[in-house]
C-alpha cells in the first residue's frame, strides 16, 4: 500500500533550501530528485539514491523550481 507524503507547495529557483538532502525538483516541465548539499544542487536523478549519488557532482543549472517534504522525515 503507498502513502502519499505531504509535500511543500513549489519554491522559485531563487529561494534555495535551508536543509541538506533529497528534493523534488523541475527541469522543462518534467520533474525528477536532486541532490541539495547546503551549498549547490547536484545533478538530477530518478530515485533518492541515484540523486545522492549525483550529489557530489555540481549541476550546471541552479535556478529550477523545487519541493520537499511537509513533514519531518
Amino acid at each position: 500500500m503507498s502513502k502519499k507524503l505531504k509535500l511543500t507547495p513549489w519554491f522559485p529557483g531563487h529561494v534555495k533550501p535551508v536543509r541538506d538532502g533529497v528534493y523534488e525538483a523541475t527541469h522543462w516541465g518534467l520533474a525528477c530528485l536532486q541532490h541539495w548539499n547546503g551549498t549547490y544542487w547536484g545533478r538530477p536523478g530518478w530515485s533518492a539514491k541515484e540523486a545522492t549519488d549525483n550529489g557530489g557532482d555540481k549541476y550546471c543549472y541552479q535556478n529550477m523550481e523545487w519541493r520537499g517534504l511537509a513533514v519531518k522525515p
